[in-house]
């Protein structure tokens, strides 16, 4: 990232940090950081990225138009700030995934990789755009690389065995699970008030068959984050794993009253595919807009 500014890049690092807490307060904190790194320094690409970041987020969890256009905005002047930029190149590909433009959001990704070959965010935002988009198979790919970019980040590798799942690798899913709690473990002892850490962490030890560690991390997550949407989706998808139907679905209709839209998302999540019959669940599909 480019900048004269210490101050300015301090604030971006605050945001960059607060970012990848991935929760809809985290996200609204590290908006506020980015915002004052770009008043510091208005030249500032990278900052400008973080931020058309952070609003693509907030659509996505609000579904209000002026945060797309804000998005929108920071995302092409970090762009025109510095054409160059694997972040900004990055930011772009973020917004355009988020109205379902794939094709160009791929684009935009494939340039980011090309201009940093070992920038995490342009791995793991194109693994997960690519989930949404249905191909499963190149986002284990992406996944799988996000993990050689940042070791220690635990989130890629819960959704590479969650894509694996999807798949129907049963073996590998598995070893990428017993990976990814050892990840979500290692990071809890440093930041043991990480709520997406434990909700995610949940799901992964449902799958090892850890169901009453599962149950007290989930109930962890909610705890720490009560009205987060992404805490109650994950929740939800919990509760379906553990084959509590009614709870599942409750969390569900709870997630989307808090704020989650992530119908792509959920299209090919393995974790709710218990639900999939159930014409409850099938009437909250309809209200839920593709994200």
């Amino acid at each position: 990232p480019s900048t004269a500014d210490i101050e300015a890049y301090e604030f971006y690092l605050r945001g960059r940090k607060l970012y990848h807490k991935w929760t809809r307060q985290n996200v609204e904190f590290a908006r506020q950081m980015f915002e004052r790194a770009v008043n510091i320094d208005p030249d500032f690409a990278a900052a400008w990225a973080g931020l058309a970041n952070t609003y693509v987020d907030l659509f996505r969890w609000g579904r209000k138009p002026q945060d797309l256009e804000e998005a929108q905005r920071a995302s092409q002047h970090a762009l025109q700030l510095d054409p160059n930029s694997a972040e900004a190149h990055v930011s772009v590909g973020q917004a355009l995934a988020i109205q379902r433009r794939f094709v160009e959001a791929a684009i935009a990704f494939d340039r980011a990789i090309k201009e940093d070959p070992i920038l995490f965010e342009a791995y793991y935002l194109y693994g997960r755009a690519l989930f949404e988009s249905g191909d499963v198979e190149k986002a284990v790919k992406m996944f799988e690389k996000a993990q050689a970019a940042r070791p220690e980040d635990f989130e890629s590798r819960v959704l590479w065995a969650q894509a694996l799942t999807e798949l129907g690798c049963r073996e590998e899913a598995r070893r990428a699970n017993e990976l990814a709690v050892k990840s979500i473990e290692k990071h809890l002892e440093l930041n043991p008030d990480e709520a997406r850490a434990y909700s995610l962490g949940a799901s992964v030890l449902i799958r090892l068959g850890q169901t009453d560690r599962s149950k007290q991390w989930t109930h962890q997550a909610m705890t720490l984050a009560p009205n987060d949407p992404l805490v109650l989706y994950n929740a939800a998808c919990n509760f379906a794993l553990l084959g509590e139907t009614n709870h599942a679905l409750d969390g569900l209709e709870r997630a989307i009253e808090a704020g989650v839209a992530v119908g792509d998302w959920i299209k090919h999540d393995p974790d709710v595919d218990s639900l999939r019959d159930h014409p409850r669940f099938q009437a909250i599909m309809t209200q839920i807009a593709p994200s």
